[in-house]
């Protein structure tokens, strides 16, 4: 009885071991795995830079929010003024000409606002799809005179 005792004792420990050892491998291999996906942006999607330009008394900030082919187009725009309000008031869309690397021009489907103050006016604006639209394009913001971004390949 003594020795069924010894190695049911070291089973047990064995067992106990081996919980630990696969534990510990979890948590070391696939824990680490899990986190560092999170943290990738996929490769398939471009990043493009936010861009910032004053004209006319007028800072204008754009950044390229969704420009993926065949897929409507959209960028985010802040327009911020003290002294000409009226130039960025408003629906700015009949303002706007995005054009394309074969300079065909394309007029924009929508201007969402999402805030709007006294000197200020931020939002979303919208460009049907194409699968014409071929990189570089040109976003021309017309005020006084035309302030023009250009969204590399």
């Amino acid at each position: 009885m003594t020795r069924s005792k010894n190695t049911t004792d070291i089973q047990r420990l064995i067992l106990r071991i081996l919980g630990a050892v696969m534990g510990m491998a979890f948590l070391f291999l696939f824990v680490p795995l899990y986190f560092n996906q999170q943290d990738k942006a996929p490769d398939d999607i471009p990043h493009y830079e936010i861009q910032s330009k004053v004209q006319d008394k007028v800072k204008v900030t754009l950044t390229p929010d969704h420009l993926v082919a065949n897929q409507p187009l959209s960028f985010k725009l802040h327009l911020e003024s003290y002294e000409n309000t009226d130039l960025i008031m408003g629906d700015i869309s009949d303002r706007i000409l995005l054009t394309d690397a074969q300079n065909t021009p394309y007029r924009p489907e929508q201007w969402r606002p999402d805030t709007t103050g006294t000197y200020h006016q931020s939002g979303t604006l919208y460009f049907p799809a194409s699968p014409d639209i071929q990189l570089p394009i040109s976003l021309s913001i017309y005020l006084f005179e035309p302030l023009t971004f250009t969204i590399p390949k």
